[in-house]
């Protein structure tokens, strides 16, 4: 999920050359309707925490009930406390700046995915 759409635009092909199903939304509302029409098949949601309509905070907890537990990856050109904040400092959130490779972002992916264990090939993410 991220408002911009050359961002969607190059993660969303970052991902699907390295084999992922993406599903890209520009709005909070839209990330959240791609994840109820999932219906528990997201893997993880890659969102940017600063969006005009929704915030990255605000989606992923929408999302992740539904079903509960769904990693988050947090990416943000913002890197100020507020940030910071969000528990990133602490390593209880992951998190993504702007700007990134698409191996940078590949491999926090795999990272993040990695710690929940996730089996790459049943991956689906709303960006």
């Amino acid at each position: 999920m991220d408002d911009e759409p050359g961002v969607r635009r190059f993660v969303s092909a970052a991902l699907r050359l390295a084999g992922y199903a993406v599903a890209a939304a520009g709005s909070g509302a839209e990330a959240v309707a791609h994840a109820r029409a999932a219906r528990g098949r997201v893997a993880l949601l890659l969102c940017d925490m600063v969006m005009p309509d929704a915030g990255g905070r605000c989606v992923a907890g929408r999302v992740r009930a539904e079903p509960p537990g769904v990693p988050v990856l947090y990416m943000s050109g913002h890197h100020d406390d507020t940030v910071l904040d969000f528990g990133i400092e602490d390593g209880t959130v992951h998190f993504l700046a702007k700007p990134f490779s698409s191996a940078e972002l590949v491999r926090k992916v795999w990272e993040v995915l990695d710690a929940r264990r996730q089996p790459l090939g049943d991956f689906r993410a709303a960006v």
